[in-house]
């Protein structure tokens, strides 16, 4: 099959489809533009629970919306469909849904060039986008399936942060300096999402804060070969020490293996997972969500491509943390996700490498 067949499914018509609008348009563009990019079915799953009907029929007013310009496809989906052959179309709205949300007051008031912006996005910003939306969906769609549970996303907990945070311009960082680094090695980073789980129930609310990294391949997990090299040699050596003064010698062998190892993630010019997760764990320890964001608890969930990169990034994480607060960070894989009935039952691996569900055991 050439390229052009492929794409003829991202061609418009020479002339508009008969159209008529239903309610369920306006959800699918209330969803699409609370998630910028939706792949066919997420926005099924969000939708149809609600508007009823079938996956057909929501994807026939996708189809629909598309040829009357209402929502686009971005271009940078094309490339995986030359690689992987047919899969689910990522939509995303046009300037056209985006003035029909306005003017109902569904959508602020601003720019208008939603068509442009949305359909010139390349390949692996949307293939991040619809893998952060899968967990956001996965938690919005269990949810539902509770009394009394509901997913709370940053734009609805920006209110419920401290004063002085609302009023910072980007609200949801984390900062944290590793104890013994310098100035240099300060860690900044921001979450792909932010959500809470709420739980209300007679005279109680109970709310679980967590914050989400999806990694799509795109960012290597440890930056300095040599030095995790020097590094794992010096845990080896560690392990095997026999007598105090050789283990105090191979303790402190394998300290500086590791303050060189960070600091070097900490201060390259391109990030890397272990960077990432040395300024979440030190950020934690330093109380950061409490004074920041008000929470009593936090943990950190990371989605992976695959089993060996999940496996990969518990085993970095033994570098920052040496087995300290095991549960702060839960880790999955994309597919295990998609394919998951019940997030809050779904069993993640820890950074012990045991499997914890969110909301208790299985």
């Amino acid at each position: 099959m050439t390229s052009t067949t492929k794409h003829r499914h991202f061609k418009l018509g020479s002339a508009e489809t008969p159209y008529r609008e239903q309610e369920r348009d306006l959800a699918i563009g209330l969803w699409l533009a609370k998630r910028r990019f939706l792949d066919a079915d997420q926005i099924c799953r969000l939708v149809e629970p609600l508007e009823g009907g079938s996956h057909a029929h929501t994807r026939t007013r996708l189809t629909k919306m598309f040829r009357n310009q209402l929502l686009v496809k971005p271009n940078g989906q094309k490339e995986y469909w030359d690689e992987c052959g047919r899969r689910d179309h990522v939509y995303g709205n046009s300037s056209r849904m985006g003035a029909k949300l306005q003017r109902r007051d569904l959508a602020p008031a601003g720019r208008l060039d939603w068509t442009q912006r949305n359909k010139g996005a390349k390949r692996d910003f949307v293939e991040h986008t619809v893998e952060t939306s899968e967990l956001m969906v996965t938690f919005e769609t269990t949810a539902r399936n509770y009394q009394g549970f509901s997913v709370h996303e940053a734009d609805e907990l920006l209110v419920d942060l401290p004063e002085r945070t609302q009023t910072i311009e980007r609200p949801w960082f984390f900062e944290a300096t590793p104890h013994g680094f310098p100035t240099k090695g300060k860690g900044r980073v921001r979450p792909d999402a932010v959500l809470s789980v709420r739980q209300d129930t007679v005279g109680k609310q109970i709310s679980k804060y967590f914050v989400a990294e999806v990694d799509t391949a795109s960012m290597p997990v440890v930056r300095g070969e040599q030095l995790e090299r020097k590094l794992k040699a010096a845990l080896l050596d560690e392990r095997d020490a026999a007598g105090k003064s050789q283990q105090l010698t191979a303790k402190a062998r394998v300290d500086e293996a590791r303050y060189k190892l960070l600091l070097h993630n900490a201060t390259a010019n391109q990030r890397s997972f272990l960077h990432k997760f040395t300024t979440y764990f030190w950020a934690y320890k330093h109380g950061w969500h409490k004074e920041h964001f008000g929470w009593p608890a936090l943990r950190v969930l990371v989605t992976t491509r695959n089993v060996s990169h999940r496996d990969r990034m518990i085993e970095a994480l033994q570098y920052v943390t040496g087995g300290q607060a095991p549960d702060l960070f839960l880790f999955s894989t994309f597919n295990e996700i998609r394919q998951c009935d019940d997030i809050f039952r779904h069993e993640w691996l820890n950074g012990a490498g045991k499997p914890v569900a969110i909301l208790g055991k299985k």
